[in-house]
Parts: C-alpha cells; structure tokens; sequence
C-alpha cells in the first residue's frame, strides 16, 4: 500500500510539474479568439478604431483594428507608438480574466500582438505586447 501511494504522488508530482499542454495552451487561445470575435459582433463600429478580428495563428494571439483614416492619420499611432504600447501593456496587466490567456501564451512562447492598419492607406503599425 505505501509503495501504490508512493507511484500515486510521484504521478502527481509529475503531472503538476509538466502543467497544462501546449495542445490545451492551444485549445484554449483559439477558443478565446472566437468567444472575442463573438463579442465583437456587439461593438459599436462608428468609432474611428474598431476591433476587425481577434486570431490565434502560429502560437500568437492577434488582435487586429482597423483605423478609420478620415478621423487620424497612422502617422500620429506610429509616432505615438510607445505610448500606446505602454497604454496596452498596462490595460493587459489589469484586465479581469486576462492571465489565464498570458499563461497559455507562455506556455506556448507565444506573443500576443495588436495590430493596426489604415482604412486608406492600408499602412500598418504592430504592436508586441511584453507578458513579463
């Protein structure tokens, strides 16, 4: 009996030590992606930054907006770019529900990016958010 309880918490051990899977890290990223584009139907798409589509491709989590130019120019999200990084980072760290997709991320080595494209000029500005 001591020896079946010995394997029983090495198992356990073992278990807790490998954690999630990066196939449930993976499961689970996509089913976010989709539960978000659920929520997106229900946006409001008169503003001039509208979320267009979250993915999960290649182990990242993408979060893509389209910029209506008629409002801004790309060129005030390029040379504004730290700031709106550090903006995100910040949103990211305090949003409710969020760790459980940065330690998914993690599991994965996967980054999660905001990308922003113009309306007109089609140009675009990435943004890699830091999960540290």
């Amino acid at each position: 009996m001591k020896r079946v309880l010995t394997i029983l918490f090495a198992a356990m051990l073992l278990a807790a030590c490998n954690g999630p899977s990066k196939e449930e890290a993976r499961r689970h990223l996509a089913q976010e992606a989709k539960a978000g584009n659920e929520e997106m139907k229900k946006q409001d798409f008169t503003q001039a930054t509208v979320c267009t589509g979250i993915t999960f491709e290649n182990d990242n989590l993408y979060y893509n907006y389209t910029i209506d130019e008629r409002y801004t120019n790309m060129s005030v999200f390029r040379n504004n770019r730290e700031k709106l990084k550090k903006d995100i980072e910040t949103a990211v760290a305090t949003a409710a529900g969020i760790q459980a997709i940065i330690k998914s991320l993690k599991i994965l080595d996967g980054k999660m990016i905001y990308t922003y494209r113009g309306s007109i000029s089609n140009d675009t500005v990435c943004i890699i958010v830091d999960m540290e």
